[in-house]
């Protein structure tokens, strides 16, 4: 029987169990199915210079802050399936360690922190979102970890922390301007 107090004791074994479970089913998926048509954009795109790149996306829906990390990402591990979509898998395992953080931090409970972190890896949508060359997975990773450094500016009233919130902020509407949703919600 495991408890309360086992857990604890090997939270970090526990969370890189957790990401290792996640990532066996993102990773074992990864190359499963064809690119298909948007992710055929983004794979299209980063094949541009930065500059190129920033003109195309001001002619489609979604700002550039992806497509630049993409350019950057093909440009050390190459074009092929497995590399354009594996850069989502990496910003999701970033997004579920943010997701241990707040979580541990607002119940101050590392068990907690655990449940939530499985709940949100195990969630499909994050599954499925790890598995394609699009944004999502990087919103996520944003959202999250402003939300903790926003709680944490609010307790501490640290510069440093404000800014880092600004620079989140700016690096989420970069990304996807639903984003303001969640800074709206942070507002509220």
């Amino acid at each position: 029987k495991i408890s309360k107090q086992w857990i604890e004791a090997h939270e970090w074994w526990c969370l890189g169990g957790i990401l290792a479970v996640f990532s066996a089913v993102v990773l074992g998926n990864i190359t499963r199915w064809s690119i298909w048509f948007v992710e055929a954009f983004s794979a299209y795109l980063v094949r541009f210079d930065l500059s190129q790149i920033t003109h195309f996306t001001a002619l489609e829906v979604h700002p550039p802050l992806y497509y630049w990390l993409l350019k950057l990402w093909t440009m050390v591990f190459g074009h092929g399936i497995f590399a354009v979509r594996s850069l989502s898998w990496v910003l999701a395992i970033v997004g579920l360690i943010g997701v241990y953080v707040l979580a541990r931090y607002l119940t101050k409970s590392k068990t907690y922190g655990l449940v939530a972190t499985m709940a949100a890896a195990l969630a499909p949508t994050l599954v499925r979102f790890s598995d394609e060359a699009r944004m999502y997975t990087l919103v996520f990773a944003i959202v999250v970890w402003a939300t903790y450094v926003l709680l944490r500016a609010q307790e501490t009233n640290r510069r440093w922390r404000w800014a880092l919130y600004g620079v989140l902020l700016s690096a989420g509407m970069l990304t996807h301007y639903f984003a303001a949703m969640a800074w709206l919600a942070h507002w509220v």
